[in-house]
Formats: structure tokens, C-alpha cells, sequence
């Protein structure tokens, strides 16, 4: 049995604490899921939502509610009763319990699979029982008729027996694992968002053998929360709550499950929901708004809550600009910060540093996506815009971070008080909440990546089959069980230099089935990942406009379903812009977020969408291009392989890996050395000083900070001359006056 603890300790109720111990105890043996106010399925408030629905595979569905007061009188009908707890009358507990009754059989009689039209019976049997904590049997002949209460009747002095006798008393039922997860889709309304994700695919083909009818089956299957989602989504912490997850783990499904959720069952909270990424704006309001409409059947209050872009501009109400105005400072644009190394960053340091300590909170809870792209000064500033508790919830990705790949504890994000102090210390993601509710949450199953194009994109992350050596590493067995893989080799906990590491990634965490769709039909899913190398960037292009040109016209794809996605900045514009032109010439029309079109205008329909990794995050497709390989390979600051790493998760299906010259035929090597081992990884462990990415943090003054070999990259072409001024540099800082100087006429060229 699964527990969703829910808000129970936000409840305060002695005695319905004391029968979720007890059913804990009850049912642990037993297959389904029990939750306190979950689903709430009713349009009506939280307090119209029995205490605990319980769903199993061999009882179906019981509704249980909990009466705290003791009932003293009942009206003429029974609807109405009066409690030791309220002056006037009340709606009878049996009453919600028919009409939460009613909502269940509503919404479930919409599956055919769940609802016999013809005899008008769902295919699982529901039950309700009540739980009278104050009242005792003699009550019944001196409060109640015996037509008052329809439900079945137990008390708490004699819970344990009640609830046995009701249990047996059940007739006995048989539902599939694949008819529970129905079941469980349906109640939480997790499928609409299924149907708002995948709009495009079932307008796809049925041909038999095309690739985009592999993708659209795979698309197909119910969409229910697992374990950790739902309680993620459910749970109302008391306090902060971090999420680790990896791309296409539901991060942002579950933060706007739980910005509706918490919306509907807590209407008079102020909640902001804070993200990086402006192509992502459209898709998080759809999913919350939508979530919110099935659940309570109405549009969100936007007064209460709030989606916001971390920045904002004209065209777009954000966090920055609407708290600088509120204080009356006047928003910093782009063009005040661009040379900034963090330009996000740096408008927050002078926001923070502007109104010393003015903020004043004014949000309940905050949920905070993306926040791997976030710098100190911005979690800072959500700390004094949140009131206390301090219910500040924030997601994490650090493989998807453009700068390093390692998790910052809240000690390094919210800054310092006024006595020196963390204003949040390491130790408070540490244990639980009342009820259960836990602190730090780690998302195994990767719901969008097949299989290998996950492990693809995180062994060219980690630089494990590089020849140079490993770039970066995750330390330790538990790390990597953290994010989903299974260590076979070594049995110690923690790794050592010069151990023999496999790991491998298991089948179960990947809930894409792309990966067995294709080996029933007889093929490799080899081929889901595959590179392409090439002498110049016009061949590149040429190549990604063919082969656009053909899943479109013979495999039936829908041109929204591609991405094109260039990893050198440099030259994307250009690059973009030179794909297009060559897609218009056949027919074919595409969209530059950021580039010509609005930056929150990323995925429209009957458009191939031509974009770079930062702009791409949190967004998804069917097949992905990612352009300049061969950027991996020559970035000394690695951050091309995060970019990388972008890229290639942001695929449901088919990845394209193409680049130009002898540095992307590096790459390919490192991949067909993934593709040799999956689903494993197989490495000796490094020693510290060998991790290339340790040399690369540097705290001495012989060594070059990471700004410089941007800079130097900028440029600097060729990679031997590159090399010669770095190492120039260690010992001659003056001459970054000179680099400083080149960099400026670049920019003025």
C-alpha cells in the first residue's frame, strides 16, 4: 500500500492522525494507495473532502471520513446535523460521502474502459464508512433514525474491530495493475495533462513502420504520477523542500500539480511559481490552468497566483521587474548587465543591495523550476519575499546547469542574516515534516528520454569515454542510485581511485517505451542516437534540411515535433537562419524563438522549431537536431557538453548529433563507446586531481579563471594559439588588458 499523507499535519486533527496510524498498520500488506484528502475529486473546498479514500486492487474503492464532533442533534431528513463544536447546523458527513461518491462514479464513468454503458456499473465496486470519534452506540437511538446514516458505521474506541468487520464484509474484487493505474489517472487527472503534451501525436500516422507512429504509440500509455510525484504534488511542506530530478523526470509536471493543488485546497495562499526559460511560460500556464479547471471546474484567481518569468520585460510580467518597481527602483534591461558573466544574477545582487533589507514577504509558497540556473542573489530574494514557514520549494537539474554540474546546498543559495548565520542551514532538508512529508526528494524514472538517449547525454556530460580523461563525476553509490542507474561494480558505498565502476541504467526507470516498441518490431534502439560528421558547416545544414524535408514528407511527422537545436552561439543565428531559409525553399516553415520570433512563441503547430540549448530547456519533441559537435569537444570550459546534455534530453525520440571537422569525429567516438557498453557505463574511477573539471576551479592566483578562457575562446580560432595564451596568461595577467581590448573590437565588428 502507498501512503499519501497529504496536508495531515496542517490539519491538527488528533483523531485523524490516530486512524491513519492505524490504517497504516491495516493495509500495509495490501495493494493500492491510500490517501488522507486525496484525490479531492470534489469541486467543492477541502473540507468537503472525506479524510481518506483507499483504492485496492482486491476491495476497490473506500471512502472513509473521520467525524471529529460529537453530533447532538439531526435534522428531520438527517441531511443536517448539529455538533458540540458549532452553533448552528452543518451537512451531514454522510451527505459528502454520497456526493464525493457521486464525483468518483462522474469522473470514472468517462473511461469506457471503467463504465459499462449498457447495465450503467462501473467495473469496481465503492463503499463508504464513517468514523465517529465522540459519539458512542447508544447515540444512534437517542440522535440518529435509522435511515439518517447510510454509510457504515464505526467507532473509534472500537476502530480495530469496526473496521475488520467492514473489511470482510466487502465482497472481494480482481483489478489489473494496468486497470488501477486507470483508475488512479482518471482520479488525479493526470491524463489531461497527457492530452495537453502529446496534441500534435494523435494527428500522426498509424502507417505501420513509419518513425512517427513508433513515437505516437509511445506516447499512448496512461499517464499516472508514480510514488514520488504524487507525493511531491500532494504534500504541502512545512518548510523547504528541494527536488532532484533529471530532464524529463516530471519536475515541472509536479510543481504545477502542486501550484494547482495547493491553489484549490488553500485559496487565500499567495503563490508565485518562478521559472527561467521564457519558451516555457505558455506550458507551465497550460498545465497549472488546466490542472486547476478539472479540479475545481473554474479558472485560476491570478490576484493569489502567480507565474512568472525570473526577469520579465514588456511583454511579460516578472519577478525582478514587478519587485523593483513595488520599491520604486527602475528595471534594469539586458543591455545595463550584458556584460555581466551572470546577467540574471547580477540585476538581483543590485536588487538585493538597493532596498537593504525593505522586502517584505508577501508569498505563502513559492515553487521555483529550473533552479539549477539560478544565482545565489535570486533564492536570496525569494527568501524575503516568502513568508514563514518559509515554504519555498525549488527543482534541480545540475546536469542541465550551462556553468558545472554540482547540486549547491541551501547554505551557498539564501544568503546570510544579520548575525553571520545561513538564513537556510544544510540541516533543514534533513529528516521529515509532520505526517511524513519529506524534505528532499530525488525523481529516478525518466518519463521522456528513451533509454540510451539518456545515457548518451550523460556520459558525454561526464566526458567518461573521453579520451582525454573524465571531465566530471558522480561520487559515490548512492549519488547514482539518486538519479536512477543500478551500481553492479564496486559493492562499497563509497568509490576509490583506480576502482573498475559499472553502473547501469535498469529498464524500469525508464518509462518511455519507445526502446521495446522498436525491439518488437524487430529493430535496434541503436538507432534512436546516431552521429554525423561532416567537412563544413554548409554540408551540416544541408544535411539537417534533407533529412527535416523527409521526416515530414514520407515518415508523416508533424513539423512541431522537430527541433533543431545549435550549440555554438557564435554562429547560431547564422546557422539558424540559413537552415530556414533552405526549409522555406521547401515548403517547409519553421520559428526562431528569440532570434525573429517572441522568445515564449517556441512550439506551434505545422512549425520546426530552431533554437539553442537555454532556449529549449523544459520543452520537448519527437526528434532533435543538435547542430556544432564539434563545440563539445573544443570548449576548455566544458559547458558545451552541458549544453550538450540539453540538447539531447530534450528528445522523446530520435537524436541527430552532427558537427564539422576532426573535433566531431572526437565525439563520435565517445558515443559509439556509450553505445558499446549500454546500457551500462564501464570506468575506473579517477583520482581528484585527474577530474578535468577540479582543474578547472580555480582558487590560486597561478591559475586562469574560468572568464578568461571564454574570453579566449571568443577570439582566438585556432586551438594550438588558444592553448598559448592561457598558459600566457597564468603568468602575465596584464595581458588581459590587451584580451579585453580584442574582445571589444569584436564586439564593435
Amino acid at each position: 500500500m502507498e501512503f499519501i499523507a497529504g496536508t495531515i499535519d496542517l490539519e491538527q486533527s488528533v483523531h485523524a492522525l490516530d486512524v491513519w496510524n492505524y490504517l497504516q498498520s491495516m493495509l500495509a500488506d495490501v495493494e493500492g494507495l491510500c490517501g488522507y484528502r486525496w484525490p479531492t475529486v470534489s469541486v467543492s473546498s477541502t473540507s468537503e473532502v472525506p479524510s481518506f479514500i483507499i483504492i485496492m486492487k482486491t476491495k476497490g474503492i473506500i471512502i472513509c471520513d473521520v467525524v471529529d464532533s460529537r453530533i447532538t442533534q439531526t435534522s428531520d431528513d438527517g441531511s443536517q446535523w448539529k455538533t458540540s463544536a458549532e452553533d448552528g447546523w452543518t451537512t451531514s458527513r454522510d451527505v459528502v460521502l454520497s456526493l464525493f461518491e457521486n464525483e468518483i462514479r462522474n469522473r470514472l464513468s468517462k473511461n469506457p474502459r471503467l463504465y459499462n454503458r449498457r447495465t450503467q456499473q462501473l467495473a469496481i465496486p465503492v463503499n463508504r464508512a464513517l468514523i465517529f470519534c465522540q459519539n458512542e452506540p447508544e447515540d444512534f437511538t437517542r440522535v440518529f433514525r435509522s435511515d439518517d446514516v447510510l454509510a457504515a458505521i464505526m467507532y473509534k474506541e472500537t476502530l480495530n474491530r469496526d473496521f475488520e468487520g467492514f473489511f470482510r464484509a466487502v465482497p472481494q474484487c480482481q483489478i489489473s495493475d494496468e486497470l488501477l493505474d486507470l483508475i488512479i489517472a482518471d482520479l488525479e487527472t493526470t491524463n489531461s495533462l497527457r492530452r495537453s503534451a502529446v496534441h500534435g501525436d494523435t494527428r500522426s500516422s498509424d502507417e505501420v513502420g513509419l518513425v512517427s507512429t513508433f513515437v505516437r504509440q509511445s506516447l499512448t500509455h496512461t499517464l499516472k504520477l508514480d510514488q514520488t510525484q504524487r507525493k511531491i504534488s500532494i504534500q504541502l511542506p512545512d518548510g523547504p523542500q528541494r527536488i532532484r530530478g533529471l530532464a524529463g523526470t516530471g519536475k515541472t509536471v509536479v510543481l504545477s500539480l502542486k501550484a494547482a493543488l495547493a491553489h484549490k485546497n488553500y485559496p487565500n495562499f499567495k503563490i508565485l511559481f518562478l521559472f527561467n526559460t521564457q519558451s516555457m511560460y505558455k506550458q507551465v500556464t497550460d498545465w497549472v490552468s488546466r490542472y486547476y479547471a478539472e479540479e475545481a471546474r473554474q479558472p485560476i484567481n491570478t490576484e493569489n497566483l502567480h507565474i512568472y518569468h525570473a526577469w520579465g520585460g514588456r511583454q511579460q510580467e516578472g519577478l525582478y521587474n514587478r519587485t523593483a518597481l513595488k520599491y520604486g527602483l527602475k528595471p534594469l534591461t539586458y543591455r545595463d548587465v550584458r556584460n555581466e558573466t551572470d546577467p540574471l544574477g547580477a540585476i538581483y545582487a543590485r536588487l538585493l543591495e538597493a532596498t537593504k533589507g525593505r522586502i517584505e514577504p508577501q508569498y505563502d509558497m513559492v515553487l521555483i523550476d529550473e533552479a539549477q540556473d539560478f544565482a545565489p542573489s535570486i533564492f536570496e530574494t525569494v527568501f524575503y519575499l516568502t513568508k514563514g514557514p518559509k515554504r519555498i520549494i525549488w527543482a534541480y537539474d545540475e546536469f542541465q546547469s550551462m556553468k558545472d554540474i554540482h547540486m549547491k546546498e541551501p547554505e551557498e543559495l539564501f544568503g546570510l542574516n544579520d548575525f553571520g548565520l545561513p538564513n537556510v542551514p544544510n540541516s533543514s532538508l534533513h529528516g521529515t515534516y509532520v505526517g511524513g512529508v519529506e524534505k528532499d526528494f530525488a525523481l529516478k524514472n525518466s518519463y521522456r528520454n528513451p533509454r540510451l538517449n539518456l545515457m548518451a547525454a550523460h556520459g558525454t556530460a561526464l566526458g567518461l569515454y573521453r579520451p582525454a580523461g573524465i571531465i566530471d563525476m558522480i561520487d559515490g553509490r548512492a549519488s547514482w542510485e539518486a538519479i536512477g542507474y543500478k551500481i553492479l561494480k564496486p559493492s562499497t558505498e563509497r568509490f576509490r581511485a583506480g576502482d573498475e565502476v559499472v553502473v547501469e541504467r535498469p529498464v524500469e526507470h525508464s518509462r518511455n517505451n519507445l526502446e521495446l516498441l522498436l525491439r518488437q518490431d524487430g529493430q535496434g534502439d541503436q538507432q534512436l542516437v546516431t552521429t554525423w560528421v561532416f567537412d563544413t558547416a554548409t554540408e551540416e545544414n544541408a544535411f539537417v534540411v534533407e533529412r527535416i524535408n523527409k521526416l515530414i514528407a514520407e515518415d508523416r511527422v508533424q513539423p512541431e515535433d522537430i527541433f533543431v537545436i545549435a550549440l555554438d552561439l557564435r554562429t547560431s543565428s547564422a546557422q539558424l537562419m540559413e537552415i530556414r531559409q533552405g526549409l522555406d525553399e521547401r515548403g517547409v516553415k519553421s520559428i526562431s524563438p528569440g532570434f525573429v520570433e517572441e522568445p515564449s512563441r517556441f512550439k506551434v503547430p505545422g512549425f520546426v522549431t530552431l533554437t539553442t540549448p537555454f532556449r529549449a530547456k523544459g520543452n520537448e519533441a519527437d526528434f532533435v537536431f543538435a547542430l556544432n559537435g564539434q563545440r563539445v569537444v573544443e570548449d576548455m570550459t566544458f559547458r558545451a557538453r552541458n549544453a550538450l546534455f540539453v540538447a539531447i534530453t530534450r528528445s522523446r525520440g530520435w537524436t541527430y548529433v552532427s558537427g564539422i571537422g576532426e573535433a566531431m569525429t572526437s565525439l563520435e567516438k565517445e558515443i559509439y563507446g556509450i553505445k558499446a557498453s549500454y546500457p551500462q557505463f564501464r570506468f575506473i574511477y579517477p583520482k581528484e586531481d585527474a577530474i578535468a573539471r577540479n582543474r578547472l576551479i580555480l582558487t590560486t592566483d597561478d591559475q586562469i579563471a574560468e572568464k578568461d578562457q571564454e574570453d579566449v575562446q571568443r577570439v582566438v580560432g585556432d586551438p594550438r594559439k588558444r592553448a598559448m595564451l592561457i598558459e600566457a596568461l597564468k603568468s602575465d595577467p596584464e595581458l588581459r588588458n590587451d584580451l579585453k581590448e580584442a574582445i571589444q573590437d569584436d564586439h564593435r565588428s
